[in-house]
């Protein structure tokens, strides 16, 4: 199980290194069998992928090799970090847990595998150093073990019943306790954006149900064998739309060898429909390069249909 989690998410890389770390403390035997199984589990992948025609080389390319340096997706000064850092750490939720945190050091008084898993999951969401929200789902489940972990002595100790408890926690971390059920709701009803108040000054990047509404649009405005390419980090839009992108670079990434496969992508495939943000963070994290290249392409190809939630859209020419 712990190679399958793996595969389908490279985060689960840090869990992996916390069972193994744990095994070698369990005894040699154990240890051994635990390493077995992993070589066993990547083995079998390995060879699943070889006669399904995957070439390992280029899984080894996009899934690693390509996503760090410069202008991969991991690319950003230690400023930006810096900042990103705080705003994830000290800004958000997250911070809710830091006493239960504490209070479990203090009671265990040892670095046992709940905390070296933590500490595991902290190091590789800074070893990524994207920060996105997205990222907590690595620290939630041991910061969660955690803190009841610290809690339940405390309740034996004071005598204090499961009720009380949770009526606490609910109090604590309202209003975020009543966002499944939220969005529960917005599975099926969604969430309409109303069309006036984009595409005029000032462009502001569309939120998710704004980027949802444009990728159903997308979709039923073209054919399930034609592509769309969305400008930018527009991957939000390419799912919602449910078509292929020309090129594999559908997110911009924005090493050398990612550019010129795109451009080589674009060059030799048009897609039917092309999306260009007028939001002012295209123009800042894009590089000119990439812009201008599809600037030209839609100018030279292309003719600009309409705008819909600050993306100018351009359909190819007859």
């Amino acid at each position: 199980m712990a190679v399958t989690a793996f595969v389908f998410r490279l985060s689960a890389f840090f869990g992996l290194v916390t069972l193994l770390l744990m095994s070698f403390r369990k005894g040699k035997t154990t240890a051994v069998i635990f390493s077995a199984g992993l070589l066993t589990g990547f083995l079998a992948f390995a060879l699943a992928g070889i006669f399904a025609g995957i070439d390992l080389r280029d899984v080894y390319f996009y899934a690693f090799a390509d996503n760090f340096g410069t202008g991969s997706t991991t690319d950003h000064g230690f400023l930006w970090r810096a900042v990103q850092f705080y705003n994830l750490f000290f800004y958000s939720e997250i911070i809710m847990f830091y006493p239960l945190v504490l209070i479990y050091v203090f009671v265990k008084r040892r670095f046992d595998w709940l905390l070296l898993w933590l500490t595991l999951a902290f190091i590789g969401i800074n070893i990524i150093g994207n920060y996105a929200r997205v990222d907590m789902k690595e620290l939630l489940p041991a910061m969660a073990l955690t803190g009841a972990l610290s809690l339940a002595p405390l309740m034996e100790l004071r005598q204090v019943s499961y009720r009380k408890v949770l009526f606490i926690v609910w109090v604590c971390f309202s209003p975020r306790l009543t966002e499944p059920f939220i969005n529960f709701k917005h599975l099926f009803t969604g969430e309409v954006q109303k069309a006036e108040d984009f595409c005029h000054e000032p462009f502001t990047a569309p939120d998710e149900g704004a980027g949802k509404q444009l990728g159903l649009w997308v979709k039923a405005n073209t054919k399930p064998g034609e592509t769309v390419y969305v400008a930018g980090y527009g991957s939000q839009v390419q799912v919602y739309s449910e078509r292929l992108s020309p090129s594999i670079y559908f997110n911009a990434t924005q090493t050398k060898i990612a550019k010129q496969r795109l451009f080589r992508d674009l060059g030799a495939v048009h897609p039917k429909l092309i999306l260009i943000p007028l939001f002012p963070q295209y123009k800042q994290y894009i590089d000119g390069d990439l812009r201008i290249f599809v600037d030209s392409l839609a100018a030279k190809n292309y003719r600009l249909d309409q705008c819909m939630f600050n993306y100018n859209i351009y359909s190819l020419k007859q």
